[in-house]
């Protein structure tokens, strides 16, 4: 064994005993772990594969509002403290002008979220960057032209977060041009072992949502976004 080997997989281990597992994280509409719009300080846990599918209609939809969007997300722990998300965004109803016939468009996005170890007790501390490519890759699905591509369109943040008995916290800040532009935060209570009660701030708008979990592996969500925006989610975690 080299010693590149050897110091990889001492970096490894120092990941695995450093860095808290989280127990309760889940995937907000855009990909990464959090409540509806927003990002919170967990991961998903190494070994873990999250799928979601998210239906937003409304005024205030994640691209091209007031489009309906469809958003197809897996999100991955492929490393203590490291999740990294693959989205893809179909619009429904957009249309360019220079494009006749093009019904629908497709935005595919990578994104990935990293959460430092924090002593026992301490806030969760963890940093994102939501659409590392920089840019809505809108292709058409019908038609002769393939649509637009719009760049500077990632977001980075950070975010503290922690549990208290039934309630999660979290509070951070965002930087992008399109999304999180500003301060955000939100909370989570949980009434019933498997019911929460989800609101945040998005940087723009306040957001209202409940979870269900029937099985441990399974949730449901039904979102407020906005005044006039409702989004419906269904997600699983599996082990890999």
């Amino acid at each position: 064994m080299d010693l590149r080997s050897v110091g990889l997989a001492s970096l490894y281990g120092a990941l695995v005993l450093l860095t808290p597992k989280a127990s309760y994280a889940y995937l907000a509409h855009p990909g990464y772990s959090g409540l509806i719009s927003t990002p919170n300080a967990e991961v998903i846990p190494q070994g873990k594969l999250a799928l979601n599918f998210s239906w937003v209609d409304g005024p205030r939809t994640y691209l091209f509002s007031p489009q309906t969007n469809r958003l197809y997300v897996a999100t991955i722990g492929i490393l203590p403290g490291l999740e990294s998300t693959l989205r893809q965004t179909q619009v429904i109803g957009w249309h360019d002008p220079d494009a006749p016939g093009v019904q629908h468009a497709l935005d595919r996005m990578f994104s990935a979220k990293y959460r430092f170890p924090t002593p026992e007790h301490f806030p969760g501390l963890a940093f994102g960057i939501q659409d590392i490519a920089s840019a809505n890759l809108l292709s058409g699905v019908t038609g002769t032209k393939p649509g637009v591509t719009q760049y500077g369109q990632t977001t980075f943040y950070g975010v503290l977060g922690a549990r208290h008995d039934s309630w999660n916290w979290h509070f951070g800040y965002g930087i992008s041009q399109a999304f999180i532009q500003g301060f955000f935060g939100g909370m989570t209570y949980h009434p019933f072992e498997r019911l929460s009660m989800l609101g945040e701030w998005d940087s723009k708008q306040a957001n209202w949502g409940i979870r269900y979990t029937p099985i441990n592996c399974w949730w449901l969500q039904i979102s407020s976004i906005g005044s006039s925006t409702w989004g419906v989610s269904s997600g699983a975690s599996l082990t890999l």
